[in-house]
C-alpha cells in the first residue's frame, strides 16, 4: 500500500476535498472588520457552512479599510482620519498673528455650518503667516465679544504651514498684506491645492478688507458682523 500521499483519489475522496477558493473571494476574517461586526460575521460563516453565501464586506468598506493610517499616505496625499468623506471641503482662515480676525471668522463659520446641520462635512482651521503669537489664546476682548453672541471659541495660534497649502482647499485671508505672504509662501509649495482669497471679497456690503483689531483701526463687533455676512455668502457659494 503507498502512503496516504500517493494514493489514488477516488471520486468519493475528491468530493471531500476543500474547493479552493477564488482569489477575488473573501472570508469572514480576510478583512479586520470595525467593532460590531464580528457577531454578524460568525453568523455568516455558519450560514456559509449551511450552504448560504459567505458573509464578505462591501467595496466601500474594503477601501475605508485599505486606507492610509497616516497623513500624506495613499493615492494624493489623502488622510481618512482627516478626509473621512469625498464630499469633504476644507476652508482655512488667515490673518497675521491668528488672535484676533481669523479666529473669529473660524468660530463663526463653524457655528454657522453647526446650525445648518452640515458640520460633517467641513474640515475647518485658522493660522497665523507670522510667529508673533504663536500658542497663545485669542485677544480676551475677542473672547468676550464671541460670548456675548453665544459662539464657543478654543484656538491656540498656530502659523500656516506647507501642509496647510497642499490639504486645504480654501485660505481666506483677512488684508492685502496676508494675501502677499499667501502667495509668496504658495509659490514655494510644489503640490499646493489651495485656493487663495480675500474673505472681503465675498461681504456683500463689498468690505473688502477686515481691518486689524490690534491696531486699533476697528473694534472685534465690527469684524464680528463682517466675519458673519462674508462667512454666509461663501458657504452659500461652495456648499
Amino acid at each position: 500500500m503507498g502512503s496516504a500521499e500517493n494514493r489514488p483519489l477516488t471520486p468519493a475522496a475528491l468530493r471531500r476535498r476543500p474547493r479552493a477558493r477564488h482569489p477575488g473571494s473573501c472570508s469572514p476574517d480576510a478583512f479586520a472588520a470595525p467593532a460590531g461586526a464580528c457577531r454578524a460575521s460568525a453568523e455568516a460563516g455558519r450560514g456559509a457552512r449551511r450552504g448560504k453565501r459567505a458573509w464578505c464586506p462591501p467595496p466601500w468598506w474594503r477601501r475605508q479599510l485599505a486606507a492610509p493610517s497616516r497623513p500624506g499616505e495613499g493615492v494624493g496625499g489623502s488622510d481618512r482620519r482627516e478626509w473621512p468623506s469625498r464630499l469633504t471641503k476644507s476652508v482655512l482662515f488667515l490673518c497675521l498673528g491668528n488672535i484676533c480676525r481669523s479666529p473669529i471668522a473660524e468660530a463663526v463659520f463653524r457655528k454657522l455650518v453647526t446650525d445648518q446641520n452640515i458640520s460633517d462635512t467641513w474640515r475647518i482651521d485658522s493660522a497665523a503667516t507670522s510667529t508673533y503669537e504663536l500658542g497663545n489664546p485669542p485677544d480676551y476682548r475677542e473672547q468676550a465679544c464671541m460670548k456675548k453672541h453665544g459662539i464657543p471659541m478654543s484656538h491656540v495660534a498656530r502659523q500656516i504651514t506647507k501642509e496647510d497649502f497642499a490639504t486645504f482647499d480654501d485660505i481666506l485671508c483677512m488684508d492685502e498684506s496676508n494675501l502677499r505672504d499667501l502667495n509668496r509662501k504658495s509659490n514655494q509649495v510644489k503640490n499646493c491645492r489651495a485656493k487663495t482669497e480675500l474673505l472681503g471679497s465675498y461681504d456683500p456690503q463689498k468690505q473688502l478688507i477686515v481691518e486689524d483689531t490690534i491696531m486699533a483701526t476697528t473694534d472685534f463687533e465690527t469684524v464680528y458682523q463682517q466675519c458673519v455676512r462674508c462667512c454666509r455668502a461663501f458657504v452659500e457659494k461652495v456648499h
